[in-house]
């Protein structure tokens, strides 16, 4: 070997050495030097693009690795490379062009599978990435990047399951990999595992302090469990790691507008458009908290996006939603209407719905809580006050006013009842059975330990509160249930005109599952099957339900307020006349409204929509159209 071979060599193997350590451009130097050692040049110039690649000198990398592919055309490495170099500069097609011809000549090339899933993720075409993925995994099945990458692609796919799973798998083979604690974290808290989403995102964190989306989901957890100015705090952090994301801006947007600052909460909106006017979902939000009184710049701006045909379902119907708050602000209820319509048509065609498996479990639950099927003596859970009734009823009000009583904690809408209770009576009844028939089978034993597991779990968020509420409408499915196991407890049916409510839920797109309020009739239905219900549980239940109309709270602020706290068994607190004052995150649609004093626009608000809602006031019964 000659001492000028000799010499490259060695200088390729310090450029090598110093790529590995991240000295890119050093090490870019000596591979030039090093091409002068006529068996390293096709190696020199794929390090060289290596190199380039790293320091995001695309062009320049792909010249690199264009060189070294004349040289070594059968190299599925050095396509690999050009492909993800490619990928990075978003020509997504020439990438695959060459990532596959990598595969053609390499079939067993883990990293080829894996830049080729991540181009289709970017693409969005996430149902072709997670086999990749998944053929990455067979040939390196201990590979963490990977696990968690198909994790997310699995998330978005909506197998949840699936995807905890390979974020659980990436963490055990890599305890600190950040991402996938942050993912993991993001989706416990999809399945309703609060304590492990908090726990996983705080570790991500702490992992990565610096980074956005990590501290974006740890915000996202902070704000479901209701602890709004930590999550502030980490939505802050997430927008000055990385200003230019729109979903950042929004997510800090919506936490102001819980902790009811909605100036605060309209500027990130704003800032969130800014830098992505086509997200629609975030125009509805700031149609939400907005009383427009003139028409527009905005408004137009919205009306010619909306007149353009969108394939989007969900980027169409967010503005149709927007476009009919806005429309009547301004008094055009007609046009209001008929962009509700829209939205409303465009949502239920996405979902699947059927009022038969409703009216069914209300005769079930019906069947199953006869008179005198439930002994109501005793005081366990005198400290629980539940909240319940239709959405858009009013019972954030009643929450609200009670919550401005400083013995009582506002806990909001958790389903932790359901989750506690209903959900074990599979496992303790006699024959496994689900609600409402698993409750005939348990024994009065049983039904205490679910009834104090359900109080330990309020126990840290209760603090030295002396009453807690439960405000998730939909528990009125479960009254019985809830007397069975806390025979203390109080329950107030928040009521209020039914055409109103109905109309109040038909203008809201919900972030929950109320599937039956996207058609005027199936939502007359519901609401039927509601009433019939609640006929049911005032029979079998005498005296034990407080009924609290909407109307006669706005009426009779003071008098309805008095009435409510002598049900609870609580003193008088001058503070419930002055709710919308009292400091605590609302994150339910009704978050703007109660931040302001009582005021009578919401009732009968239906007349000004009246020819519009005939087909609800059939369904409801009231009148013969």
């Amino acid at each position: 070997m000659t001492d000028s071979v000799q010499t490259a060599l060695d200088e390729f193997r310090e450029g090598r050495n110093l790529l590995e350590a991240g000295n890119y451009k050093q090490a870019i130097r000596l591979f030039k030097l090093s091409i002068k050692g006529k068996n390293l040049v096709a190696d020199s110039y794929y390090n060289i693009g290596k190199a380039n690649s790293f320091l995001g000198r695309y062009k320049k990398a792909l010249a690199s690795y264009a060189k070294a592919l004349e040289l070594n055309p059968d190299s599925a490495e050095i396509h690999t490379s050009a492909g993800k170099t490619l990928s990075d500069m978003g020509k997504y097609n020439r990438a695959v062009y060459q990532l596959k011809t990598a595969l053609w000549l390499r079939p067993d090339l883990a990293e080829s599978y894996r830049n080729l899933a991540n181009v289709q993720m970017r693409r969005g075409a996430v149902a072709k990435a997670a086999p990749l993925f998944s053929r990455a995994l067979v040939i390196e099945p201990e590979h963490a990047d990977t696990q968690c990458n198909l994790g997310s692609a699995l998330m978005r796919l909506g197998k949840v399951e699936r995807a905890i799973r390979c974020f659980w798998r990436s963490i055990d083979l890599d305890p600190e990999h950040k991402e996938a604690h942050s993912n993991l974290g993001w989706a416990l808290k999809s399945v309703g595992d609060l304590e492990g989403a908090l726990f996983h995102c705080e570790r991500a964190v702490k992992l990565y302090p610096g980074n956005p989306n990590a501290n974006n989901n740890l915000g996202t957890v902070l704000q479901e469990i209701g602890r709004i100015d930590e999550a502030v705090i980490s939505y802050i952090k997430a927008v000055r790691g990385n200003w230019a994301n729109a979903e950042f801006h929004s997510n800090l947007g919506s936490a102001f507008q819980a902790l009811g600052k909605l100036k605060e909460a309209r500027i990130s909106y704003r800032i969130a458009l800014r830098k992505s006017p086509d997200k629609t979902h975030i125009r509805r939000y700031l149609a939400d908290i907005t009383k427009h009184k003139k028409y527009t710049n905005d408004v137009k701006l919205m009306e010619r996006m909306a007149a353009k045909p969108d394939p989007n379902v969900n980027r169409s119907k967010h503005l149709f939603y927007a476009l009919a708050k806005t429309h009547e602000d301004l008094g055009n209820y007609e046009k209001s209407f008929s962009y509700l319509l829209k939205g409303n048509s465009l949502h239920r065609s996405t979902i699947k719905f059927d009022n038969s498996n409703h009216n069914e479990f209300v005769d079930r639950i019906i069947r199953s809580f006869p008179r005198g099927s439930v002994d109501i003596g005793g005081t366990l859970g005198g400290d629980t006050i539940f909240i319940l009734g239709m959405p858009r009823s009013g019972t954030t009000l009643i929450e609200q006013i009670l919550a401005s009583h400083q013995e009582v904690c506002p806990a909001g809408e958790i389903n932790n009842f359901n989750r506690h209770i209903s959900g074990a009576l599979k496992s303790l009844s006699r024959e496994s059975k689900e609600y409402p028939e698993g409750f005939l089978s348990l024994p009065e034993k049983a039904l205490q330990r679910l009834g104090y597991n359900y109080l330990n779990s309020l126990r840290e968020k209760m603090g030295a509160a002396s009453y807690i509420t439960n405000k998730m409408p939909g528990n009125f499915h479960y009254i019985g249930l809830i007397l069975a196991v806390l025979p203390g407890a109080r329950i107030i049916h928040s009521t209020r005109n039914p055409v109103d409510t109905c109309l109040s839920c038909f203008q809201k797109l919900f972030t929950g599952s109320q599937d039956f309020t996207y058609d005027l009739t199936e939502l007359g239905v519901y609401y039927c099957s509601y009433q019939r219900l609640m006929r049911h549980w005032r029979e079998v239940f005498p005296g034990r339900i407080l009924d609290v109309r909407y109307e006669d709270v706005v009426a009779d602020q003071e008098g309805q307020s008095r009435r409510m706290l002598d049900y609870c068994g609580l003193d008088w607190d001058p503070a419930c006349l002055s709710f919308y004052k009292t400091k605590r995150s609302v994150s339910t649609a009704s978050a703007a409204q109660v931040r302001k004093p009582i005021y009578t626009n919401s009732v009968e608000r239906w007349k000004r929509f009246e020819p519009q809602l005939a087909p609800l006031i059939k369904a409801l019964g009231l009148k013969d159209n």
